[in-house]
């Protein structure tokens, strides 16, 4: 009798399983859209008026770390211990508030949006840390509980000019629909080590060009980015499949883009590339190209495992490791094993 609970339990949390990672696929698709929420769809270009952005970069001059893997961490646990630079970051959330950002020019906006939006996302895994995974975090009844790993991005956690914004709203909504520019992927972060770095530089109407070319250059020449295994297969991130339509709409804009920011070596090969392309979600260190397979592997953008283990759909002849590479620069990094590699914080402990 025990034995046939145990087995319907089991079948009830595996049908649980299939159906949480269903309704994840239809959220995520959704979610990739840019849809314009015409409410801020408006500046005012005679404006010389600028946002004060001095306390987020004393907060990432602090507690941001440039790691020589090429992947930068955030403290989210020294932040958390400490009283006065979490009150800072709230006055800073704070100030970022109390403006109506449409009093102020493009390229202002453009800043202040990037900025927002990646101070939001440092508080949200602040405020939950320590978390293994930023999809671990939200408040809508999908996520409470982890069945389904839905993340915060769709949780109000602000509140600018008397409208409730989410990050997907800042995102979605607002930068990817009014600016048109596919380097802002690489100026807002997501909070985890497959996703371009946070910068280490706060955004400002001046410096946005420059740092958004930055950071392109960056992700598209680490791994995480880009990884040609060979002349016949290529891996690259799922970022450039979620938002083709950012990068011109198909694999082979998505490869001009690269071109344009990929080191000389780096270029040449991507320009001369006609083998497979692959989208991958995890972030395995070292680079895939490291573990020679004996044979063509194929890794498939998949939902993310519901278990702490190497991801079901890796074939096993790449030898994945079940554990993030660890390196000692004084401060050991994150041990914890991935559920997707993706979405593991980015972060450092003591």
């Amino acid at each position: 009798m025990r034995r046939q609970a145990t087995r319907t339990s089991a079948m009830t949390r595996s049908a649980a399983i299939l159906l949480a990672a269903a309704l994840l696929a239809g959220f995520a698709s959704a979610e990739n859209e840019a849809v314009l929420i015409a409410v801020w769809d408006a500046s005012d270009e005679s404006s010389n008026a600028t946002v004060d952005h001095s306390l987020w970069q004393s907060l990432l001059d602090k507690f941001l770390r440039e790691h020589e893997s090429g992947v930068n961490r955030f403290d989210y646990g020294a932040l958390k211990a400490s009283a006065a630079d979490r009150e800072a970051l709230a006055d800073y959330l704070a100030a970022l508030q109390s403006i109506d950002p449409r009093d102020y020019s493009r390229a202002e906006q453009k800043a202040y949006w990037i900025n927002f939006y990646n101070v939001l996302t440092v508080e949200t895994v602040t405020e939950e840390f320590p978390v293994e995974s930023i999809r671990d975090i939200s408040e809508s009844l999908l996520g409470i509980g982890g069945i389904i790993p839905v993340g915060p991005w769709g949780d109000v956690r602000a509140r600018v000019a008397g409208v409730d914004l989410t990050l997907d709203h800042m995102e979605h909504g607002i930068l990817r629909p009014i600016h048109r520019d596919p380097r802002i992927h690489y100026g807002v972060n997501c909070a985890s080590i497959g996703c371009p770095n946070l910068v280490a530089t706060a955004f400002s109407a001046d410096n946005t060009e420059a740092l958004l070319d930055e950071a392109a250059r960056a992700y598209v020449n680490h791994y995480r980015g880009v990884d040609i295994i060979d002349e016949d297969f290529m891996v690259i991130s799922s970022i450039y499949t979620w938002f083709v339509e950012d990068f011109g709409g198909g694999e082979e804009t998505v490869i001009q883009h690269l071109t344009q920011y990929a080191e000389p070596e780096l270029a040449v090969r991507l320009e001369n590339f006609a083998g497979f392309i692959e989208y991958v979600r995890l972030e395995p260190e070292p680079p895939l190209s490291h573990f020679r397979p004996s044979r063509k592997a194929k890794i498939i953008d998949t939902m993310p495992t519901l278990a702490p283990t190497t991801p079901r759909n890796v074939p096993p002849t790449l030898d994945l490791p079940k554990r993030l590479r660890t390196e000692s620069t004084g401060t050991s990094l994150m041990r914890m094993p991935c559920r997707i590699a993706l979405t593991c914080i980015s972060t450092v402990q003591p």
